[in-house]
């Protein structure tokens, strides 16, 4: 019921959106009622909240939240104002984030310093005082290892990988976020790209700044100077010869 009121919150703020440039919702919740998402440890966000000042509020309480199992940070693509209302109907991670003892969303945070879901995993992992060793782990008091778990899977598979990682670790936090969308369409691009051969101007450079310049020079500048003065010595007539008889005249 509360993410119910919170999602319909967001929904009525959707006119209000476009005001915020570049900024893109967040959902979280635990598994049990935890002083982590305390609304009062998240004032200071803002409302254009700071991943950074997200990942302050949730680092304030160490001991909740290096007690934990495990994190789950779930980037959803195309996740934004339009999107994040629907998912009390029909996206899959509904039911989770209904039934979870605690929640809390932020409708509008900004992406401008960096990837939100980046910067809470590298926040949490710092306050724990965990290394990355091979995959993204969470080391704490206990002798197993804990996860800070990015799942960046397709839609279809974020609730297996979900369901997977939430039966391993019964107590945890999980984070919903936007995937950097214009990061992957960039590397897919640059991946496109990188396969196909150079053609020919790009592997001998033949249109260079300069010569598109002379290009330019010449096409506007001297063909327009060539073609009158053309048509300048065309109007210049060779003096008639004189006839012999007006020679014969002037020589008297």
């Amino acid at each position: 019921m509360r993410l119910a009121l919170a999602l319909l919150s967001l929904s009525a703020l959707l006119p209000a959106a476009h005001g915020f440039v570049d900024t893109k919702p967040l959902l979280a919740w635990t598994s049990h009622a935890s002083a982590l998402l305390d609304p009062a440890a998240h004032q200071h966000a803002g409302p254009a909240a700071d991943p950074r000042a997200i990942a302050k509020g949730l680092t304030r309480d160490l001991s909740a939240l290096c007690g934990l199992d495990g994190v789950a940070i779930v980037e959803v693509q195309d996740l934004d104002h339009e999107t994040f209302p629907s998912m009390h109907s029909s996206h899959p991670l509904r039911a989770r984030a209904v039934g979870a003892p605690a929640q809390l969303s932020f409708g509008h945070v900004d992406e401008a310093p960096g990837q939100s879901a980046a910067e809470i995993a590298r926040a949490i992992l710092k306050a724990c005082g965990a290394e990355r060793k091979g995959a993204w782990t969470l080391a704490g008091e206990e002798a197993k290892q804990k996860q800070v778990m990015r799942i960046s899977v397709a839609a279809q598979e974020q609730d297996d990988v979900l369901a997977q990682f939430t039966s391993s670790n019964p107590r945890h936090l999980v984070v919903v976020a936007s995937a950097p969308r214009a990061s992957r369409l960039a590397k897919r691009a640059a991946k496109s790209d990188s396969d196909l051969p150079p053609g020919l101007f790009h592997r001998y450079q033949f249109l260079t700044s300069g010569l598109l310049l002379a290009i330019l020079v010449v096409v506007f500048l001297l063909v327009p100077i060539a073609y009158f003065s053309t048509l300048l010595l065309a109007d210049i007539q060779a003096p008639v010869p004189r006839r012999p008889m007006e020679q014969a005249k002037k020589s008297q």
